[in-house]
Order: structure tokens, then sequence, then C-alpha cells
């Protein structure tokens, strides 16, 4: 049965980690089994030889702790490790404090004094203090190489430490607080420091977990064993009754086990890394060593190395092949490199393996002819890094040959390339268009200056090539995937497309560009013709048109509107002069309207005529303030609000005052219909770069770029029941006037009409 047990103890499956979690749990099983089965243990046990089982126990703790320390000791000039000296010398007052607690144990003979339970409880409980509070701090500080191996001070530090305590207890025993009490037990302040060190282990035990669970070292889970087992002792310190019970046996065996895994840790396993160490060396030395070799024999170009005798030591099956074929060299280990070379009629500063060694010259991809072959070289010298000595050279070459023969081709191709590509550029700087090629990215690969200069005026055609076309876009204020060059990319020819750009107007054509062999789109071209000023003069022309229409129709309504009006007009006198003096009023009214009607029908005539308007002098304020009670009327009919800011400093004006009245009145009633209830007018004079301004400004709708183009045509109405006339009779007048006019307009917020008059000088 023992056999057995040991067999499966010792297999491999029953690992360390394993047998330590048993072993614990073995522990906390026979406490609970000592506590169920107390009485009847008690009986068997002898506690008579408890005083020699004792010391003997307290005496392999001793050993242990001084053991660490003078492992420390000895170690610590090749080590340096902070962490190593500080458990040294923890653990030196640890094991003189513990010696003192067995020397000074009731039973015990003569030591410097005589023997009693008080001195050896407070000896063990201070070492147990300093023990857990000791290794807490070590242990959660890091590690670090100690520049040089003083041992003297800290070990001396420890030394005093002992003395100080161990002359405290000595001289002030009878001071000191009891920890126990025979017949009674341990008192409260002995239970209360034992509670004080149990969490101080717990932390220690979970610091040394996170470095085992990192790491999965042996040494690390000895020691999480080992402060288990210090935790369970301290534990089982607290409820003994006699200091020679089954309790206080149980705590110092737990104790023992403990300290047997704390010489694990820190002395048996700790010597046995070096050795670890060492193998593992040389296993990652001979893996590295089989890897570099492999990666020697195929690596695609040539490797050789020589020492500084110039005798070869290492060469690669690239190297050897490319030596026997082009030198006739075999057989070249163990040869002087330098006499093989001069066999073959090669100097030494021909080559940079020798210049390695006795220039120390290192070489980077430098070229090197060697009869008809080009290689490319790299060579650097071997150097200890104590000595500084050169201990050898390598050199790694390849056979650049053929690669030199392409690229010479593809010089040549390169500058027949370039010579095209200069025709070609002018060819396409010269075309009266604009030009621009893109590839199947969308990335522009070629333009022309009339675009990049002209069009989009960048300092230099550089600046587009290689930007996505998406930087066009944005200046044409399109997308990619609606434009034309877009469709092209598609294999679609686009011819004729007209866009409008701004204030300019282009024509625009785009064809893909298929490579000749695969028949697959790499690109498309596209041209833009600038048809601006065509589009101006057909704009001018339709409008030409329809004034010219516009004036025949006035012509003829006017004069079949004039003679009954003027019929009317002597039949309403003849009526004023046959009646009674109250209704004379009202025949006022209609003289009144039908001369307004009169005027209002050869304002429309106008537009059928080229006739000379009478210009007379006034100041655009006067005309607006003799408006103003007639606007603020209309307004208050409406539910708006009108402003009025007039510059005081305006200048005078050559104007016919009639039709600029009807002019600012047609602007006023236009600004009116664009607004809801609670709208507001706002009329502005200002003197503006030497020229007098008139802004009349609403807060309606706004107008929308598609009907601002179509503004002042004639018979272009966007209101129910209009004539589309009131602004092109407005655009006349301006133009009869030699002024000009500006429109910002924003949807949703508002419109403003700015006229601008040449004032008189």
């Amino acid at each position: 049965m023992l056999i057995r047990w040991n067999q499966l103890w010792n297999k491999k499956a029953f690992t360390y980690e394993k047998k330590v979690v048993f072993i614990i749990i073995i522990a906390i099983l026979l406490l609970i089994g000592v506590g169920y089965f107390y009485y009847d243990l008690y009986q068997l046990y002898n506690h008579e030889n408890y005083l020699a089982i004792h010391t003997l126990l307290e005496f392999f703790i001793v050993q242990v702790s001084l053991l660490i320390a003078i492992k420390g000791w000895i170690i610590l000039p090749y080590n340096r490790s902070s962490r190593r000296l500080l458990i040294s010398t923890l653990f030196l007052a640890i094991g003189l404090l513990f010696l003192l607690h067995a020397l000074t144990y009731e039973g015990m003979p003569f030591f410097i004094t005589t023997s009693s339970i008080a001195k050896s409880i407070w000896f063990s409980k201070i070492a147990s203090i300093t023990e857990s509070i000791g290794l807490l701090w070590i242990l959660s500080r890091n590690n670090y190489r100690i520049k040089k191996a003083r041992r003297v001070i800290p070990f001396s530090l420890s030394f005093l430490y002992f003395v100080l305590i161990s002359i405290l207890i000595f001289v002030f025993e009878s001071f000191l607080p009891p920890l126990y009490i025979s017949g009674q037990g341990v008192t409260l302040l002995k239970i209360g420091i034992d509670y004080f060190i149990i969490p101080i282990n717990i932390a220690t035990i979970i610091i040394v977990f996170n470095s085992y669970k990192n790491g999965k070292n042996k040494s690390d889970l000895s020691l999480m064993a080992s402060l288990f087992f210090i935790l369970l002792s301290g534990f089982t310190f607290t409820i003994f009754h006699q200091v020679n019970d089954l309790y206080h046996f149980l705590a110092h065996v737990y104790k023992f086990i403990a300290y047997y895994y704390l010489l694990k840790a820190l002395y048996i396993d700790s010597f046995q890394e070096p050795f670890k160490q060492k193998k593992q060396a040389e296993q990652n030395s001979m893996k590295s060593e089989q890897q570099l070799r492999w990666a020697l024999n195929h690596i695609p170009g040539g490797f050789i190395a020589i020492d500084k005798q110039l005798e070869v030591t290492l060469i690669n099956p690239t190297a050897k092949m490319l030596f026997e074929k082009d030198l006739g060299l075999t057989n070249l280990l163990g040869q002087n490199y330098l006499n093989l070379l001069k066999s073959r009629g090669i100097g030494e500063e021909k080559s940079h393996l020798i210049m390695a060694i006795k220039e120390k010259k290192i070489s980077d991809k430098e070229k090197m002819r060697l009869f008809d072959n080009v290689f490319l070289n790299d060579a650097a010298p071997i150097i200890d890094p104590q000595s500084q000595e050169v201990l050898g050279a390598v050199n790694y070459f390849i056979d650049i040959t053929e690669e030199e023969l392409e690229k010479k081709k593809r010089e040549q191709l390169l500058v027949k390339y370039l010579n095209q590509s200069k025709n070609l550029e002018r060819l396409i700087d010269a075309i009266p268009v604009m030009f621009l090629a893109i590839d199947q990215e969308g990335k522009i690969i070629a333009t022309n200056e009339k675009m990049s200069l002209g069009l989009i005026q960048v300092s230099s055609q550089s600046e587009f090539i290689g930007k996505h076309f998406d930087f066009i876009c944005d200046y044409f204020d399109m997308k990619f995937d609606e434009s034309a060059l877009y469709r092209a990319l598609q294999g679609e020819e686009v011819r004729n497309i007209h866009i409008k750009v701004k204030e300019c107007n282009f024509l625009v054509n785009a064809y893909p560009i298929y490579c000749t062999e695969k028949k697959e789109v790499f690109g498309a071209i596209a041209l833009y013709q600038d048809i601006t000023e065509l589009e101006i003069l057909r704009n001018e022309m339709e409008n030409l048109e329809r004034l010219n229409l516009v004036g025949q129709m006035a012509a003829s309504i006017t004069h079949e509107i004039r003679n009954p009006m003027a019929t009317i007009r002597g039949f309403v006198q003849l009526l004023q002069q046959q009646k009674k003096k109250p209704s004379q009023s009202y025949y006022k009214i209609i003289i009144d309207e039908l001369d307004r009607a009169n005027s209002i029908i050869s304002d429309f005539l106008s537009l059928s005529k080229n006739r000379i308007v009478e210009m007379q002098e006034y100041n655009l304020n006067d005309i607006i303030s003799e408006l103003y009670p007639i606007i603020l009327a209309e307004a208050n009919i409406q539910g708006q609000f009108v402003d009025i800011d007039l510059d005081n400093a305006l200048q005078n004006v050559k104007l016919n005052k009639r039709e600029i009245i009807q002019m600012i009145l047609n602007l006023v009633r236009n600004a009116f219909e664009a607004m809801e209830k609670g709208g507001r007018l706002t009329l502005i004079t200002k003197k503006e770069d030497g020229k007098v301004h008139l802004f009349i400004k609403d807060t309606g709708i706004g107008i929308s770029k598609e009907i601002l183009d179509k503004l002042f045509q004639p018979f272009f109405t966007t209101k129910e029941g209009g004539t589309g006339l009131g602004l092109a009779v407005t655009k006349s007048v301006i133009e009869k006037h030699h002024a000009q006019m500006e429109i910002e307009s924003v949807e949703g917020s508002g419109t403003t009409f700015i006229v601008i008059f040449k004032p008189i000088m």
C-alpha cells in the first residue's frame, strides 16, 4: 500500500502544485480533527516530552532562518538583488529572536537570566511581527540590482535590532504586560497580536499568488505554502490554553512545516535555479545555433565569416557555389581568404571583408564589380565589446547582375517615356480647353495650365497631382459619383453635358481610358470648355426677344386703351361741371385714378420705346422720405414693420424721379408679398466706395438659386395672377439710369436688393 502511494505521489500528473494543495488540505483537516477529538487525543498525548520536542522544532526554525541569512551574505556579490539582501538581513534578526525564544522557554537551563514563559513568548511574538511586516514590505517592493554589494551595514543594522529587542525584554521583563497566565491560558493582548499578524500574512499571500500566477515559479509556490502554514500556525496559537497542550504542539508543527517550505523557497529552490537557468541557456543557445545555420543555408545571398588571421570559419552553400562557379575556388573552410583572392588576381582593396578587419570599415549595400558580375555587399567587423579588439569579420553579398541589366533597360525606357511625356504635356497645355485625367481610384494624374492656373487658381500644377477628384468636386459643389468623370470610369462616353459652377458655365466631355491588353478601364479624361460668355449672350438675346415682344404688345394695348380712357375722362369732366358741390370729391378721385392708370400705361409703353428719359439732380434720401408714409400705410395694412436708415452724407444723383419712385415701389411691394405677418422691411442708404447704395431688405422666405437666375426675365413670375413684368420694368429703369443691381438672398432668411448709383461729381 505504501509503495503504491509513493508511486502515485511521484507521478508527473501529480504536480508540485497539486502536492502543495493536498498537504494544505490535510493540515486543515488535521486541525479540525484535533478540535473534534481533542479530549480523546489528549489522554494519549504525553506532555512530559514536550520541552524536548519544542526545542527541536524551534532549533529547526532557527537553523532555517540563519541558513537564509548566511546564503544571502555569500551570494550577494554575485546576485546583487535588493530583495535577496533585505530577506537575508530580515531572517538574521528573526533567527536570533527565535533562538532566544527557545533558550528562555520554561524548563530550559539558565541563559543570561532564568528561563520564563513570559520572556519566551515575547521573543516569539516580536519575531512573528518582524517576520510578517518585513515579508509584506519586502515582497511589495520592486526588486532591482544593487550597484555595490555592501553587506556589512544592512546585516549590522539587523543584528543591532536584535540586540535592542533582547535588552528591552531582559531588562524590562517585569514591566511588560503578560501574554500568558498559567492555569488561565493566553491573554487578550496575545490574541490581539496574533489577529494583527493574520491579515498582514494574508496580504503577503495575495502578493505572492499574483507573482506565481504571472510566472508559475516553483519558489513562489513554496513561499506561498510557507506563508499559509505561518497563517495556520498563528491562528492555532490563539486557541491554546496551556503551553504544553495539543493546540500549542500543533501550532509548532505547522510552524515547522512553514519553515520547511521557506527553506525550499529561499534556499533549496534558489540553489537549483542557476543550474536550471544554465541548462535552459544551453538549450536556447543550441536552438539558436540550429536556427542560425538553417537561416544561413536558406538565405538568397552568400555569407562568409573569417577570423582575425583571415582564415575562413563559416561559409553557406550560396557563397560556396558563387566562389566555385565564378572564381574556381574550392575547399574554402580553414584557408586564408586573402591568399585565395590573390591566387585569382584580386587585391585586398577590392575585398570588403578584408577592409572590415584591417580598417574596421563597415560596408552597407556597396556595389562591387567582379569580372562580368555585379555584387551588393554588406560587411562588418566582429568586435569584442569589452576590449574593442577585432575578432574577425562577416560578409553578406548577393549577385545583382540581372537586376542591374534590368535597371539599365528601365532607365532607357524611362528616358524615352519622359521625352514622350514632355511632348504630351506641351500638347495638353496647348489645347484651348481645360483638361483633367484621373486613375481608376479617382486620383488626379494629369492636368493642364488652363485647369490648374486658370479655373482653380493654385500656385502650380503639382498641387493637383495625386489628389482625389473630390478636390475638384468640392470646388464645383457636386458629388464625385454624379460627375461626368465617374460615369466615364464606369465605361460610358459622356458628350456635351452642360454644368454650371458658381458664375461659370461649362460644356463637359468625358471618356474612359482602356488598358489595351485587358480591355479594362484604368482611368478617365475630361475636357471642360468654358461657355460662360456664350451663355450670357444667349440669355441677353432671349431677354431682348422677350422685351421686343412686350414692347409690341404694350404698343398695341396702350393704343387701344388710351382712346376710351380719354373719352371717359372728357365725360367725367362734363359731369363735374353739372353736379353740385358735395359730389365734386368723387369726380376728383375718378380723374386722379384715370391719370394714374394713364401714367402706368405710359410706363408700360416705355418698354416698347428707347425714348430719352429726363434726368434731374435729386437726393435719394428725399425721395425715400416722401414715399415713407405710403410704404408705412401699406405695411400697417399687411401687419408688417418698416425701418429706414438714411445716410446724411449721401451725395446727389441724376435721375428721373417718377421712374425711381416706380422702381422703389415695385421692390417694396415684392418685399411685402414675400413676408409673413410680422415681417420687417428695411430701407437703407449708404455711401460706399464713392457711390450711392440703396438697400431694400426683407425678412421673407428668400429666393432659390434656380429662381434667382430667371428673376428679371419678362413674363416669368412665381405669384398667382402675376404678369411677370414688374421686375423687368425695374431692370429697364436701372439700366436707363446706368445703375447696377445686386441681389443677396438666403432661403428662409430673406432677400436684399442693392441698387448702386453713380453720384454727381
